[in-house]
């Protein structure tokens, strides 16, 4: 069962009483934009966030999801940091769901998560997701340097994976 607090009038509830009782929170997990209503929006954009608000970004479609999503909290006033959970399984799309928030704003932070099968563990993690996440979750490595330019290892660089498309 997802545990996502918008999924629920009780967990609207909770996020109601968490404004009233002025504590500062952080929703751990990626809430779905999907979800967020203009009325939502009016409430997360008064919460007091203890860094930001996070959305999963697991696919292209959420892209535009999340983009309506922030844009109608911002609307309600909130200027704080987007941080956006994104599974990596396909070189290309992932390269650029992630690549994308760089040329949006600065307050949109992707944070990469190699795929794990979890019905396989003896899975080998795809060298290109560890080096993806390596550069996205570094933000002064990824506001400064394009992926194919990132050298995680002495002697390689990144754009030998555009090389294998």
């Amino acid at each position: 069962m997802d545990n996502n607090i918008l999924a629920s009038n009780y967990g609207l509830q909770q996020i109601e009483k968490i404004i009233k009782l002025g504590v500062k929170v952080d929703f751990n997990q990626g809430l779905d934009a999907r979800l967020i209503t203009d009325e939502i929006a009016r409430l997360l954009a008064r919460v007091k966030w203890i860094k930001r608000i996070r959305f999963g970004c697991d696919t292209p479609g959420q892209i535009a999801e999340v983009e309506r999503a922030s844009a109608l909290i911002d609307k309600y006033g909130y200027k704080g940091e987007y941080f956006l959970y994104c599974i990596l399984m396909d070189f290309k799309e992932s390269f650029a769901r992630v690549n994308y928030w760089k040329s949006k704003s600065r307050r949109f932070l992707p944070h990469c998560q190699p795929f794990r099968d979890l019905n396989n563990p003896h899975q080998i993690i795809p060298q290109w997701q560890k080096d993806m996440a390596h550069w996205a979750d570094r933000k002064e490595i990824y506001m400064s340097c394009d992926f194919k330019d990132f050298s995680p290892r002495k002697g390689f660089l990144c754009k030998e994976y555009f090389k294998m498309l």
